[in-house]
């Protein structure tokens, strides 16, 4: 990204990667689309029947007739934030209504206690002030380093105004001075981004909710330092600030959304985006081998113009929107219990919860038998209890972050839109998101090969909204294209030929 004209390594995390020709490419990634085209038609889910999903206890019946009707045509604005905390693995499908409301409560008191402790540390956070912090003394480079120095000398936490907190109190919660030095330098470097982030949508003319972005993202950044903030987080967060008034709900969502794409902003090492740029390569090789000769002639077959759909999922390449349709149309496609696993594996440490003691029953399938987690009849039994299901009883405390494996999806749902489970942690072969790239590419093949000479020129393409990218038809054929793929490696395999 550059900053008034001048092209900036990325940022991440506690270091720096300077990628030239990926800089050169999401440079812009604050100018987003402003064309308006919702996705239109009569196939999607609306709000009779998504109401008439809930029995009376509030579980939701028939899940996978709601989850054809989003990768039809995606969820009406109105249900769009209850929609999405299920997609996203928020809420169980097999919770009820009470459950669901105690977990909430349980989510927001943690994160207020995470707001404090970053208000310990910074005075603005958490006061609607950070983001008018841009170019202030507060946020100053110089004047953060001579705290961070500060900081050092005398081995007490401070905020970005050198008033120094009570050092008895904080050194107990904040050990590590260095961590907290990082953490101060990555707010700067949230407020330049948030500032920019979607400002040509009214909601961000109130600088109010500009500033919940930037809180939001600050707690995120103190909870996982491994990660911190990168650029193009707060694209992807935005849209739940928008859609959620309380910052905690928002910062959950976008915390579940992370668990799926943390990767793509860890710079040590081959990125989550560069493993997806690599099996793009294998996909077009595979599905579209035209595609991917001309993408080879031209010098493109590194596929780094695809760096910054992948990155912020399509947000600079379609409108607001369509970007929110495409989001919860993957997201439905990719419902399924092994990333329910795999995500739950994946959860930050800091994040884990503590329900009240009557929040939560873990009901095993078949013989409706009640364990809490600590259980040994939980651990011995063959079947994974499902938590949440039945009427809320009495249990001990137990450790609850986000989901677990055994409550996320119940398991008579069989259901699924392609025949692999989906793992958002591998390479990126079965990602959805790889295949809705491929699909643009290939839906504009003419165009492609007839004008486009050079990667320069496809990056062009792609920053001046000349290909045509319609929603429904790509997260369609996305799917076809991963089937295809995965059949053509499964006859290779079976041929004895394993390479692609």
């Amino acid at each position: 990204m550059s900053i008034d004209g001048e092209e900036k390594p990325w940022m991440c995390g506690a270091g720096a990667v300077n990628l030239r020709r990926v800089g050169s490419i999401v440079r812009d990634i604050g100018e987003p689309c402003l064309q308006h085209s919702p996705t239109k038609g009569k196939k999607m889910l609306k709000p009779g029947r998504w109401h008439a999903t809930f029995d009376s206890d509030g579980k939701i019946i028939g899940f996978n007739k709601i989850l054809k009707l989003i990768i039809l045509g995606g969820v009406d604005p109105s249900i769009r934030a209850e929609v999405w905390e299920f997609l996203l693995g928020c809420y169980s499908i097999g919770s009820t209504a009470e459950y669901r409301w105690q977990l909430r409560m349980a989510r927001r008191e943690r994160y207020n206690d995470l707001l404090k402790k970053c208000q310990m540390m910074h005075s603005s956070v958490g006061t609607g002030r950070l983001a008018y912090a841009v170019g202030s003394k507060i946020m100053d480079a110089k004047n953060l380093e001579c705290q961070r120095i500060s900081c050092d000398k005398i081995g007490i936490p401070y905020d970005g105004e050198m008033t120094i907190t009570d050092a008895h109190g904080s050194c107990d919660a904040i050990s590590d001075e260095g961590r907290v030095a990082d953490w101060l330098w990555t707010l700067h470097r949230i407020v330049v981004d948030v500032v920019r982030t979607d400002s040509h949508l009214e909601f961000y003319g109130d600088t109010k909710n500009i500033a919940r972005m930037s809180d939001i993202l600050a707690v995120y950044a103190w909870v996982d330092p491994a990660t911190g903030y990168c650029q193009g987080m707060s694209d992807l967060l935005s849209p739940f600030v928008i859609l959620y008034e309380d910052n905690a709900d928002a910062f959950w969502c976008f915390e579940m959304l992370l668990r799926r794409m943390r990767q793509n902003f860890h710079m040590e090492g081959p990125t989550g985006v560069m493993k997806q740029l690599e099996a793009l390569g294998r996909i077009l090789e595979l599905t579209d081998f035209e595609m991917f000769t001309h993408l080879s002639v031209i010098g493109a077959e590194s596929l780094l113009f695809a760096f910054r759909m992948l990155l912020v999922l399509f947000r600079r390449e379609l409108s607001f929107n369509e970007a929110l349709s495409m989001w919860e149309m993957m997201w439905a496609a990719d419902f399924d219990e092994a990333a329910s696993r795999e995500l739950a594996d994946n959860c930050l440490d800091p994040l884990i919860l503590r329900l009240p003691q009557d929040a939560a029953t873990c009901t095993t399938d078949g013989n409706n038998k009640q364990h809490s987690k600590n259980s040994p009849t939980a651990h011995s039994n063959a079947e994974e209890p499902v938590c949440g299901v039945d009427a809320l009883r009495p249990i001990s405390m137990i450790p609850f972050c986000g989901f677990k494996p055994s409550n996320f999806w119940t398991r008579n749902h069989h259901w699924q839109t392609n025949t692999l489970a989906f793992s958002p942690l591998r390479n990126g072969d079965d990602d959805l998101a790889v295949f809705c790239v491929a699909a643009i590419l290939i839906l504009n093949r003419p165009k492609i090969i007839k004008q486009a000479c050079s990667m320069d020129d496809v990056i062009k393409m792609f920053n001046d909204k000349k290909l045509e990218i319609n929603v429904k038809r790509c997260v369609r054929l996305g799917m076809r294209l991963r089937k295809k793929y995965f059949y053509k490696l499964m006859k290779q395999s079976s041929n004895g030929n394993t390479e692609v």
